[in-house]
């Protein structure tokens, strides 16, 4: 005796294809950030995305208060190569003044060669210029008793990317 059994399953299959592409453009600009572009697109059966590309600016900056941070790479901001990435400390004071520029910096980081990239510290006189590397013990503590301290990072590229933390004050 021999038993068969039959079965026989209906399979119903539909298939929606949904092509959209949408290309926006749009410029933004909020205190103390730089012009940044977005631009949202989507191809056929992909989900959209969205980037936020900093536009490159020139990143020198003009320090004229009592005190205030100095650090890098600066949130939200992607500095141009040429001119170098630069701090002018300044007492913007004529006579009898407060004549000393501290500078203290706190880390120093590399994530390539720490010689490659170095911080150079220069004073208008010329009197206790130096250069910092990366792989320096912090803290650093300067002393300058001058008008003008500029710090400049020097061979700076994004291939080897650095980051420093500190802050500058003026005192008698």
């Amino acid at each position: 005796t021999t038993t068969s059994t039959t079965t026989t399953t209906t399979t119903s299959t539909t298939t929606t294809t949904t092509t959209t592409t949408t290309t926006t453009t749009a410029t933004v600009q909020t205190t103390n950030t730089p012009m940044m572009t977005t631009m949202t697109s989507s191809s056929p059966s992909t989900p959209s995305t969205t980037t936020m590309e900093p536009i490159p600016t020139d990143c020198t900056f003009n320090m004229t208060d009592m005190s205030g941070p100095l650090y890098f790479p600066r949130p939200g901001a992607r500095c141009n190569l040429q001119p170098s990435p630069s701090w002018t400390i300044l007492i913007n004071c004529d006579g009898n003044c407060i004549n000393v520029i501290n500078v203290n910096i706190n880390s120093m980081e590399s994530s390539g060669d720490p010689c490659e990239t170095t911080l150079k510290v220069t004073t208008a006189s010329g009197d206790g210029d130096t250069e910092l590397y990366f792989n320096a013990t912090t803290p650093i503590e300067l002393s300058f008793q001058d008008k003008q301290v500029t710090l400049e990072l020097v061979n700076y590229s994004e291939d080897s990317p650095v980051m420093f933390d500190g802050e500058y004050y003026f005192s008698e």
